[in-house]
């Protein structure tokens, strides 16, 4: 009968919890940052889509155009005027600026896929 599993291993020192600072995130971290642009020094490094060729300098600003944005129309609608644009936070600004007091309400369009 076994009553400690840990005893079983010649170094158990790997199975603790990390410190207090310390992220068990940090190969994630480390593995997401290798795409940054941030990552060299002062990097020139663009990101072009693939159907558009439009560069970016971030890669996830490149991976969001070309998911809901390239070859698209505009998904959102203010409701007091009809400006149409491809990303929510245009449209909240717009409503912001040019109709102040009013409610911060976006339509969503929808349209026929393909």
């Amino acid at each position: 009968m076994l009553s400690d599993p840990m005893s079983l291993t010649s170094n158990a020192s790997h199975h603790q919890a990390p410190c207090q600072g310390q992220s068990s995130l940090q190969p994630n971290y480390r593995r997401r940052r290798k795409y940054s642009s941030r990552n060299s020094d002062n990097s020139n490094t663009r990101y072009a889509c693939p159907k558009c060729q439009r560069s970016y300098r971030h890669v996830h600003h490149m991976l969001r155009h070309y998911r809901f944005e390239c070859d698209s129309p505009p998904r959102f609608q203010c409701p007091y005027c009809g400006m149409k644009s491809k990303q929510s936070n245009n449209v909240y600004k717009h409503i912001r600026v040019k109709h102040p007091g009013s409610n911060l309400e976006i339509v969503r369009l929808q349209y026929e896929q393909e």
